[in-house]
C-alpha cells in the first residue's frame, strides 16, 4: 500500500507541474511579457513556500504528533488547495486539446526518414542561423555543432544532423504532415540544447541533501545554550534566500519596467539562466573551500561552526531561483503554442535528470579514486577519511566548463 501510494503521488504531482505553470501563464495576453515573466516569479516563490513548511512546519509536526498527523495535514491540504483551483473553473481560459505533441513529432520524424531519398530546397537559411517560422527564431544547433566538430562527413550515422532543416522538410512532402507541425518539431529540437546545458546544475543541488548535510553532522551545531540545529534543517537556508530573493527581483524588475530607477534589472531568460548557472559552479568552489578549513579544524581537534556552510547554500539558492524560474519563462514563451506544456515541463526533467546524474557521477568518482587514487575521495567512515572537497573542486569544474557550453548555444540561439 506504501508504494502505491508513492506511485499515485509522483504520478500526480507529475501532472501538476507539467500543467500548471503554463495553464497559468495563459491567462495572460501573450503581449503582456512583463506580468508573465512576473507569473513564473512569483509560481517559484510559492514552490518555495510550500518545500518551506515541508522542512519545518510539517517536519514538526511528525516528530511531535507522529507520521499519521503529517500525512492527514498534508491530505488536508492538497485537499484545500484542489477546492481552491476548482473554484476558478468558470473563469479560466482554456485551451482547446489538439492531441499529443509527442505524436506529431514523432510523425514528423517517422515520414522525414521515409522520405529520405526526396529533395527539397531548405527554407529561410540564413548561415548558421535558420528562422524555421515567422513565430520564433531557431537555430539548427545540432546539424551545425557536428559540423563543426567535422563528424557529420565521417560517420554515416550522423547523416541526418548534416543538414536537419532538409531533413525535417522532407515530412512536407507527404499528405499526411502539415508544415505546421514541421515548424513545431524544429522549434522543439531547437530548444534541446539549452535544456542539455542546465542538467549539471542540478548535479550541485543533490549535494545539499547528501554531502553537506554529513558535513553539517561533523560541524558545531551548536546555536544557543541548550539548542542545537539539526544537520537535516540546513536545507531550509536556500528556500529563505530563494523567498527572500524572489519578491526583491521582481520589485526591481517593476521598478524598471515603470521607469522609476535607471538601472535595467529585467534580465532576458536566457541571462538569467546564465547568471544561475555560474552561481552554481561558484557555489561549488566555496563548498570545496569550506571542506578544507573543516578538515583542517578537525585534524587540530576543534569543530568549525555549521554556518559555515551557509554560503555554499546561499550560493545555491540564489542560482536555483535564477536558473529554474529563467527555464520555466524560456521554454514557455519559446515553445510553440501546442507544445508549451510539454516544452514547460523539460525545466523539470532537467532536475529529475540532475539527480540521477549527480547518483552516476558519485558511483564513478567512487570506483575510480579507490582505483587509481591514493585514497578514496567519498568513502571511509567519516569525512576526515575522504577527500570531499576534491568532489566539490571537480563538480565546480564541470559547472564551469558547462556554464561555457550553455553560453556557446545561447548566444546560437539568438542568432
Amino acid at each position: 500500500m506504501l508504494h502505491i501510494g508513492l506511485y499515485a503521488m509522483a504520478f500526480g504531482v507529475g501532472g501538476i507541474i507539467a500543467n500548471l505553470p503554463a495553464h497559468g501563464a495563459d491567462q495572460f495576453d501573450s503581449s503582456k511579457k512583463n506580468l508573465i515573466s512576473s507569473y513564473f516569479n512569483w509560481f517559484f516563490f510559492c514552490l518555495c513556500s510550500g518545500g518551506m513548511l515541508g522542512v519545518t512546519f510539517l517536519v514538526w509536526i511528525q516528530e511531535n504528533k507522529g507520521w499519521v498527523w503529517g500525512l492527514a495535514f498534508s491530505t488536508g491540504a492538497l485537499a484545500i488547495s484542489l477546492v481552491v483551483f476548482a473554484s476558478g473553473f468558470t473563469y479560466y481560459r482554456h485551451k482547446v486539446p489538439s492531441g499529443s505533441p509527442l505524436t506529431s513529432i514523432f510523425k514528423v520524424l517517422v515520414y522525414s526518414a521515409r522520405n529520405w531519398n526526396v529533395k527539397v530546397q531548405a527554407t529561410n537559411t540564413e548561415g548558421p542561423a535558420r528562422k524555421y517560422h515567422s513565430k520564433f527564431r531557431h537555430v539548427s544547433v545540432i546539424c551545425d555543432f557536428f559540423l563543426i566538430l567535422g563528424l557529420s562527413e565521417s560517420l554515416g550515422i550522423f547523416y541526418f544532423f548534416q543538414n536537419a532543416n532538409i531533413f525535417l522538410e522532407k515530412a512536407t512532402t507527404d499528405d499526411h504532415v502539415t508544415p505546421a507541425q514541421v515548424d513545431e518539431a524544429k522549434s522543439f529540437f531547437s530548444l534541446l540544447p539549452i535544456f542539455a546545458s542546465t542538467i549539471l546544475m542540478s548535479c550541485c543541488l543533490a549535494q545539499l541533501q547528501t554531502f553537506s548535510v554529513q558535513q553539517g553532522k561533523a560541524m558545531n551545531t551548536k546555536l544557543a545554550k541548550g539548542f542545537h540545529i539539526p544537520p537535516a534543517s540546513l536545507t531550509s537556508i536556500p528556500l529563505m534566500v530563494m523567498l527572500l530573493s524572489v519578491p526583491l527581483y521582481d520589485l526591481l524588475s517593476s521598478l524598471t519596467t515603470k521607469k522609476l530607477t535607471k538601472i535595467n534589472f529585467v534580465l532576458k531568460p536566457l541571462k538569467r539562466i546564465g547568471i544561475g548557472l555560474i552561481l552554481a559552479s561558484a557555489s561549488m568552489t566555496v563548498a570545496s573551500l569550506v571542506e578544507i578549513k573543516r578538515r583542517n579544524a578537525s585534524v587540530n581537534g576543534t569543530q568549525l561552526s555549521v554556518f559555515w556552510l551557509g554560503w555554499q547554500y546561499l550560493l545555491l539558492g540564489v542560482s536555483d531561483m535564477f536558473t529554474l524560474a529563467g527555464m520555466l519563462e524560456f521554454f514557455y514563451s519559446e515553445a510553440p503554442d501546442t507544445m508549451r506544456s510539454m516544452c514547460t515541463s523539460l525545466s523539470w526533467c532537467s532536475t529529475s535528470m540532475g539527480y540521477f546524474l549527480s547518483s552516476v557521477l558519485v558511483e564513478i568518482v567512487e570506483d575510480l579514486s579507490s582505483r587509481f587514487g591514493s585514497e578514496e575521495w567519498l568513502g571511509g567512515k567519516s569525512l576526515n577519511d575522504g577527500r570531499l572537497e576534491l568532489f566539490y573542486g571537480l563538480l565546480a569544474v564541470l559547472n564551469f566548463v558547462n556554464f561555457l557550453n550553455y553560453v556557446f548555444w545561447a548566444k546560437w540561439y539568438e542568432g
